[in-house]
């Protein structure tokens, strides 16, 4: 979704995001790389001086995934609660104004216009745990200490480094 920072009505404007949004859907699914099965939040978009747009987002956010300890398929949630501002972006004759650390929270638009749905994406993708586990930790324990038992029972030729033993 665009918006144009110079229509954006006063008290602000709210967007409501679910699983009928379909350039929300779209973000997310860009980003945790599997279609959301929950998905509800919103954004409150708020002009606020000159060409200065602050935006409150808040969504939760359910989508299957590969587990990366025991590869059993889990759920990921993801759930941002945050404040975001934005300016327009710098042209040259601009870019070389230096930054003080307060400026790096800063996003910036381009052509008088903000696209919500890389909003959606950057803020869930900063959000993202570097690992995705599952939700049953003892269940995933035991599936990852059985992975490891036959691993070791199989011995050292079916290891992920077998392939490169045989270089030699």
């Amino acid at each position: 979704m665009r918006v144009i920072v110079g229509s954006i009505p006063q008290p602000g404007l709210q967007v409501p995001l679910g699983l009928e949004v379909d350039w929300a859907v779209e973000a997310v699914n860009a980003v945790l790389e599997s279609p959301p099965t929950a998905l509800h939040g919103e954004l409150l978009v708020q002009q606020a001086h000159g060409r200065r747009v602050e935006i409150h987002l808040t969504v939760c956010v359910t989508a299957p995934a590969t587990c990366d300890r025991c590869g059993q398929l889990t759920e990921r949630n993801v759930e941002v609660d945050i404040d975001l501002t934005y300016l327009p972006h710098l042209d040259e004759r601009e870019a070389e104004l230096e930054l003080g650390a307060d400026d790096m929270d800063i996003g910036w638009y381009r052509d008088g216009a903000l696209q919500l749905a890389d909003v959606v994406r950057e803020a869930l993708a900063l959000e993202l745990p570097s690992r995705t586990v599952c939700i049953d930790t003892e269940g995933c324990n035991a599936r990852t200490e059985a992975l490891l038992d036959e691993a070791s029972q199989h011995g050292a030729d079916n290891s992920v480094f077998a392939a490169l033993r045989q270089l030699n």
